[in-house]
């Protein structure tokens, strides 16, 4: 190190000196005073208030400069904490970070300052973080929400993040229904009739591969039939050519009565018409079940006889014809055979309405192998049909032929495979017919018969009745 010349440096002319080594210089060429702490000590502390006062004037206006920065944003930045003397150091830490309001929402707590009393340490920063001017290591007691931005203070430990919702996983989709064999080249139309209870001549039938022997017939049941409270129908559902299959046998010898009013569960067993059924020709079969009015049948199989008679207002779900008898599958009576079917179930045709059409809901169904029609109106009726799958039949729904009765039908959500001749035939001229959108053919042809062609929708070929009857519109 070069001596330095006490005399220049004093009176300014040498290399400038710094306060401590002029004060060393001051007190090396004073007058020889006595020597006591004080003289020592005073010096001392009064160079170290001026330097921690110029320290904390720069702090605090590097601090309102970081305020004046953090206005521009939503949410404060967390303060940078000061960081402490190290040993042989002069300052501490620089003050607390900027470039974030330290009095919004969201700043962190201040930076802690080093200690100023340390060994040759100097003083920490003050932090600048939310809320206040954290100084010389004071925090907040709660740590802010995390910005949106990267925090620089070294250790505010962060809010933990909110588990993610699990993606919600996809339902599977219903597998398409297997597609239906194709039947038989169609016959022509079945001649129109004027029987009081059928009105056209039967079509050959397909042989039915489903009628195997029945491992063990069950006793023969006779009527009438104790009802069971199984609650209300199920909800429609797309029509399938899958026969479900069934649980037992029942030979039935009497037509079942289903008493107004009454909900009949037949547990999916299949319902064989017996020989006491049959008769002399197909119009003196008698059916298998016999639904008063109001009366609900569900969850049956049945095969022969005359199928199910409906007395009047009647649901039928999950009812599936496997094969049909001589004639028709389903009836809805009407004042020709009303009476008849009611004596047979012991009812009174009195206690039957008979002012207004019949409310029938058929839904959930299947008809299969039918010498002719699976469904017959001989009576007023609004007929709903909804998840019906046929196959093999002549036609699916007709009224008596040639006869003044009128019938409003909707039929959604139903395919059909191999019908010989019409869908639908509706002869009266006020009467009305529905395809919804969800409603196919194995040929792609919805093909219906109507007295008043206009009053049909959604089919693709429409003809007009042969033999239309009623007043019309």
């Amino acid at each position: 190190m070069s001596a330095i010349d006490p005399i220049s440096s004093l009176n300014g002319s040498g290399p400038r000196l710094s306060p401590m080594q002029q004060l060393y210089q001051q007190q090396l060429y004073a007058d020889p005073q006595p020597a006591s702490p004080a003289n020592v000590i005073a010096p001392l502390m009064t160079m170290l208030v001026q330097q921690i006062i110029a320290m904390l004037v720069q702090q605090l206006l590097q601090s309102l400069q970081a305020q004046q920065q953090g206005q521009q944003g939503q949410q404060g930045m967390p303060g940078g904490g000061g960081g402490g003397g190290s040993a042989g150091g002069g300052l501490g830490g620089a003050p607390g970070g900027g470039g974030g309001n330290p009095f919004a929402a969201g700043g962190g707590p201040g930076g802690g300052g080093g200690n100023p009393f340390g060994p040759a340490g100097g003083f920490g920063g003050a932090g600048s973080g939310s809320p206040g001017l954290g100084g010389f290591g004071e925090a907040p007691p709660a740590p802010a929400p995390a910005s949106p931005e990267p925090s620089p203070a070294p250790s505010p430990s962060p809010s933990p993040s909110p588990a993610p919702s699990p993606s919600p996983v996809p339902s599977p989709s219903p597998s398409p229904s297997p597609s239906p064999s194709p039947s038989a080249a169609p016959a022509p139309a079945p001649a129109h009739g004027h029987h009081h209870h059928h009105g056209h001549a039967p079509a050959p039938a397909t042989p039915d591969p489903l009628l195997a022997p029945a491992p063990a017939p069950a006793p023969s049941v006779g009527a009438p039939a104790k009802p069971d409270d199984a609650g209300p129908m199920s909800s429609s559902t797309p029509a399938t050519s899958v026969l479900p299959p069934h649980r037992g046998e029942v030979v039935v010898n009497k037509p079942i009565v289903v008493g107004p009013g009454e909900t009949f569960d037949g547990k999916n067993q299949l319902f064989t018409a017996g020989s006491g059924l049959s008769g002399n020709s197909a119009e003196t079969y008698q059916p298998v079940f016999i639904l008063g009015p109001g009366a609900t049948l569900k969850n049956v199989q049945f095969q022969g006889g005359d199928g199910v008679h409906l007395l009047g207002d009647a649901k039928i779900d999950n009812v599936h014809a496997v094969h049909g008898g001589p004639d028709d599958m389903i009836t809805i009576d009407g004042p020709g055979n009303r009476a008849h079917d009611a004596q047979l179930a012991g009812i009174s045709p009195a206690s039957i309405p008979n002012d207004r059409p019949a409310e029938v809901e058929i839904r959930n169904s299947s008809f299969r192998h039918s010498h002719d029609k699976a469904i017959q109106i001989n009576g007023d009726a609004n007929v709903k049909l909804s998840g019906v799958y046929a196959e093999d039949v002549g036609q699916l729904l007709v009224t008596l032929g040639g006869q003044p009765i009128k019938a409003s039908v909707s039929i959604d959500d139903s395919q059909f495979s191999g019908v010989r001749s019409h869908l639908v035939r509706l002869d009266d001229r006020d009467s009305t017919l529905r395809l919804g959108p969800n409603v196919s053919s194995d040929t792609g042809r919805l093909q219906v018969m109507m007295g008043t062609p206009a009053n049909a929708s959604g089919a693709t070929v429409v003809m007009p009745s042969s033999d239309p009857a009623g007043g019309g519109n």
